[in-house]
């Protein structure tokens, strides 16, 4: 059986932030699973929803906001969006990395972040959009 945590360890902290990933790691999953979308400046970060709203401070769509606007929002007390980059430098190779593709067109940026980090063989990229979903 393998245990993955889901968004990180969401029934503890935050989804999909490094305290969520640090949470999981200390209930000793097996691997982590977490969601990519794209910013309007076309860097990727880690959320589930197309929109900000659910999960922090912020509101809009993140498609239409820069990495900047992004990071000065925050989920639940201080916590931050976490980019790919920064939660794959956490995860590193403690786990196994679930990665959930959000949106079409994002493959190849994922896959040259997953390779530039050395982790081809800890990195799964498990799952692709549905046509039409960008914003759901």
């Amino acid at each position: 059986m393998l245990r993955v945590g889901h968004r990180g360890a969401r029934a503890y902290a935050p989804e999909n932030t490094l305290t969520s990933f640090k949470k999981a790691l200390e209930i000793d999953v097996d691997a982590v699973e977490l969601n990519v979308r794209k910013t309007k400046d076309n860097q990727l970060i880690v959320i589930h929803d197309a929109d900000v709203k659910r999960t922090t401070n912020g509101e809009g769509w993140v498609s239409e906001l820069t990495l900047a606007q992004v990071k000065s929002f925050s989920a639940e007390g201080e916590e931050k969006i976490p980019t790919l980059e920064e939660a794959l430098d956490f995860l590193d190779k403690k786990v196994k990395v679930l990665i959930e593709l959000k949106e079409a067109g994002v493959e190849e940026q994922v896959l040259s972040i997953v390779c530039k980090k050395g982790l081809e063989k800890n990195v799964v990229n498990h799952i692709f959009p549905r046509r039409g979903t960008q914003k759901s």
